[in-house]
């Protein structure tokens, strides 16, 4: 994790989150459709036939309200496991202990299941055919 993301969870899910959106928006267009045979293919397709840059950019209000509570449920879960279950130190000297495994897990499927409604709403505007 970046020094950046140590500081501020809120800036991890703006800042590092949503680069990835173009390449969610091609990925998601192509499990969906499968009519093109290679995601630059399928990314101008996407430029030129369904939108241009606003299709590729329709989910990102709905990515920054997902991935905010997303990071903020998994860093406030798994401080608090480390904390119950007395994980001291940094993870890099623990890396392979099993309870930080667990901990990072059950963080990890609380804020999946507290995000996964906005992860709907964003594939859902990623895909909509109306132009």
């Amino acid at each position: 994790m970046s020094d950046a993301a140590r500081k501020s969870p809120t800036h991890y899910a703006i800042g590092d989150k949503n680069p990835n959106l173009p390449f969610d928006v091609v990925k998601q267009h192509m499990q969906v459709h499968r009519d093109h045979d290679s995601m630059l293919r399928c990314f101008r397709h996407v430029l030129n036939r369904e939108g241009g840059v606003r299709r590729i950019l329709s989910a990102l209000p709905i990515t920054v309200v997902m991935n905010v509570p997303y990071v903020s449920t998994h860093w406030v879960v798994y401080e608090y496991l480390r904390a119950a279950l007395k994980l001291e130190g940094s993870e890099e000297d623990h890396v392979f202990e099993s309870r930080y495994v667990v901990a990072g897990l059950v963080a990890g499927s609380f804020a999946a299941a507290v995000s996964n409604p906005f992860d709907v709403v964003k594939t859902h505007l990623q895909l909509d055919d109306k132009k």
